[in-house]
């Protein structure tokens, strides 16, 4: 017997990718210049900010764990964002009817 795989396990795999994608456009491509970079990081990674403002505050209080808590944080909170947009659309599509993984998807 052939067991489903569950929607947040879809949505693990697909906010990998695109967390992935954004990672890369923003690291490697590096699109336009400075001003540009920080809309593109906005517009891709959103997590950023709250990273911003919590690696401050750890920073005051830890300065050595700094570094490895922003890019913890960075990483946590952009997959989350990405796993919560895919799993709506995910939830979404199960409740119009479409099998998310199916082959007549």
């Amino acid at each position: 017997m052939r067991h489903p795989i569950p929607d947040w396990k879809w949505a693990c795999i697909a906010a990998s990718c695109l967390f992935g994608i954004a990672a890369f456009v923003i690291f490697v491509i590096s699109p336009g210049g400075f001003e540009e970079q920080v809309i593109w990081c906005l517009l891709l990674l959103p997590g950023v900010l709250p990273t911003a403002f919590l690696s401050d505050l750890i920073y005051k209080v830890a300065p050595s764990a700094e570094r490895v808590i922003y890019w913890l944080l960075f990483v946590s909170f952009n997959f989350g964002w990405y796993w919560a947009i895919c799993y709506s659309i995910i939830k979404i599509f199960r409740e119009l009817g479409w099998k998310v993984g199916s082959p007549e998807f």
